[in-house]
């Protein structure tokens, strides 16, 4: 199972090591965070193996269900996220078929797959144990709505879905900023946000509801000041997002 996990994160994450680094950089870049994934993936496995040994294949395969799709939800968030490899994305080219992520959102996805996939092997395991074709079965019939189903709803949601409400305005903000020569040290951070800034100023009116701009705009070293013998740490940091320059200039 390690072996199909870690082949299955080097074939979807190789591009890590095109980073225009040295060798050792780019090999590190590719190799710890594969390799940290591959385990932390593996422990809905071992939890799934353990589940077999007690209640038997079928029980273990839904239990499987359960811990991939709990593990995909701390991975979520963690200090080591790494949505990546989410199952539920996977659809984010074909968002017709997942309309009812709006009350599910993309673990609703991840089951779907899950769910999909388990049927479907309880139906191939049936005929192989048959040793023969099998007509068509209550089984046969539960894997097909499975998967149709969700599908049909979807698709039936996105050819009926009406958009309501007043129209509002969106400014997308594209500083073209180079990240080997001036995203990392060689501008300053706050100086790229200005910048960022002045370039959505003259496109905001009263109808603007939200203003898109890349991650490069929530970037700033971190400080250190003593506050009257207390040390106190500036810069950007997930719980005290208030302290943060970058957010108050913004």
């Amino acid at each position: 199972v390690m072996l199909a996990l870690l082949v299955w994160n080097l074939c979807t994450t190789w591009w890590l090591f095109c980073v225009s680094e040295s060798i050792g950089t780019r090999l590190f870049t590719l190799i710890g965070p594969n390799v940290g994934n591959v385990l932390v993936m593996s422990v809905p496995w071992l939890l799934m193996r353990i589940v077999r040994r007690r209640f038997g294949g079928r029980w273990a395969r839904w239990a499987l269900l359960v811990f991939w799709t709990a593990f995909e939800r701390f991975h979520m968030h963690w200090d080591l996220s790494w949505p990546w490899l989410t199952l539920g994305n996977v659809f984010a080219g074909h968002t017709a078929w997942v309309q009812w992520y709006e009350w599910t959102g993309h673990l609703g996805g991840t089951v779907w797959a899950w769910a999909a996939n388990i049927a479907v092997l309880g139906v191939l395991l049936d005929t192989a144990a048959a040793g023969r074709a099998r007509p068509v079965t209550l089984r046969s019939l539960a894997a097909f709505a499975v998967i149709a189903l969700p599908l049909a709803l979807s698709l039936a949601r996105y050819a009926t879905f009406r958009e309501s409400g007043d129209p509002v305005g969106v400014v997308l903000v594209q500083p073209d900023v180079d990240p080997y020569t001036e995203k990392f040290g060689g501008v300053d951070p706050m100086a790229q946000l200005d910048r960022m800034l002045a370039q959505a100023e003259p496109l905001m009116d009263s109808s603007t509801a939200l203003v898109v701009m890349p991650e490069t705009a929530l970037q700033e070293p971190p400080t250190l000041e003593n506050a009257d013998g207390r040390l106190v740490l500036h810069g950007l940091w997930e719980n005290d997002l208030g302290g943060s320059l970058s957010v108050g200039r913004i």
